[in-house]
């Protein structure tokens, strides 16, 4: 059974300065890139959003909510456990 999909209100909102631990999901998952960009446009998002997240290791200056919603969609990862999905990093 899949967990519920994430519920954001804003259609821009962005959240800044974030690493999802894409590379570890995606083993956990026995996923690939390429599986990972076909159920983005399964939810009707970008394949090259998905590549791009990966060929960066997740690391990013913004991601979109739609984009966290349909991580943690993929992956399982219900609203009471995104901030398994995403790490802030540590401020110096």
């Amino acid at each position: 059974m899949t967990a519920p999909a994430l519920a954001f209100d804003a259609e821009n909102v962005s959240l800044d300065r974030m690493h999802v631990p894409i590379r570890k999901l995606l083993s956990a998952a026995h996923m690939t890139a390429y599986d990972l960009a076909t159920e983005f446009e399964a939810r009707g998002l970008s394949a090259m959003a998905a590549y791009r997240i990966v060929a960066n290791d997740g690391k990013q200056a913004r991601f979109d909510t739609k984009v966290i919603d349909a991580l943690a969609d993929i992956f399982e990862i219900g609203p009471d456990r995104v901030h398994e999905l995403i790490v802030l990093p540590k401020r110096k």
